[in-house]
């Protein structure tokens, strides 16, 4: 059946005329995310997967190969390398970091802050270094299984928002963060990244020539990167700094090392990791104490 005949028959029959997954608001997200962590035993991993794919725009299959080796820090953000992506299977792409920054106002949507309360509840249920672990235990199907079951059930309970603003409940998936990253990024505004480091970030192929002529910069993937935390894209807001700890002697140092080591074993890999989830969590901590389940 052509194009215009399927155009025809949804026409015709009223059938549906988005296709693919719906494309989920913001706001909608950040509910989302904070319903999400409010889960007793899959809380720390449903919400840290829903703030990655957001804050990366990936797929649920790039996020559960990422090993805690893969993430690294530099100056006031962290970095995510990709093994591999669906349009470059053979990582070509490895060697380009993805850019995550913190959003010190509202921590449901944060990354980062999502990334040291999953670290600490693992930390403490393994009892060991996780620095050759994967970030996710378990196979990729099960991680994919796990959280697809946290969120399908968050959209049952959220019915009523989604369909306030014409969302079917059974058109949102994995996908939808994806979807609703991109769209807010490229779409938020009117001076928004370019369309290129977008679609870098996204992993998707660019059309004709720009796949050979427009390439990953690191600029591009920052702007991004700081542009999907929510932050308000036209106001101070957007640069931000994170949490962070300020030692003012070498006692200070240590003991900020001693407690993140305590804390989480991820620093005995990267502590600039460790240091700067813990502090995130440390900024959110009365927000996060009121919200989430004590056990």
């Amino acid at each position: 059946m052509s194009g215009k005949e399927i155009a025809r028959k949804r026409k015709q029959s009223g059938g549906d005329i988005e296709r693919g997954m719906a494309t989920l608001l913001f706001k909608i997200c950040v509910a989302l995310s904070k319903q999400l962590a409010q889960h007793i035993f899959t809380g720390p991993f449903a919400r840290c997967c829903a703030t990655l794919l957001w804050n990366l725009k990936c797929r649920s299959e790039n996020i559960s190969y990422i090993n805690l080796g893969h993430i690294k820090c530099k100056d006031d953000h962290l970095l995510v390398y990709f093994a591999h992506l669906k349009t470059v299977q053979e990582g070509k792409l490895a060697k380009y970091p993805r850019a995550v920054y913190a959003n010190p106002i509202e921590p449901w949507i944060c990354a980062i802050t999502a990334l040291g309360v999953y670290l600490i509840c693992v930390s403490t249920c393994v009892g060991e270094s996780l620095g050759s672990l994967p970030l996710f235990q378990g196979s990729q199907e099960d991680c994919a299984r796990c959280y697809r079951a946290c969120l399908t059930a968050e959209v049952k309970r959220m019915r009523m928002n989604l369909e306030e603003q014409g969302l079917a409940q059974d058109n949102n998936g994995t996908h939808s963060f994806k979807g609703a990253a991109a769209t807010y990024v490229s779409a938020g505004g009117t001076a928004c990244p370019s369309s290129s480091s977008i679609s870098l970030r996204a992993g998707w192929s660019q059309p004709g020539v720009e796949d050979t002529y427009r390439r990953f910069d690191v600029a591009g993937d920052e702007h991004v990167g700081r542009v999907v935390t929510g932050l308000r894209m036209y106001n101070e807001e957007l640069t931000l700094l994170p949490p962070t700890f300020i030692p003012k002697s070498q006692e200070d140092h240590e003991f900020v090392i001693g407690c993140a080591q305590e804390c989480m074993d991820v620093t005995k890999v990267n502590p600039g990791v460790g240091l700067r989830c813990l502090a995130s969590v440390i900024y959110h901590l009365e927000t996060l104490r009121s919200t989430l389940p004590s056990s």
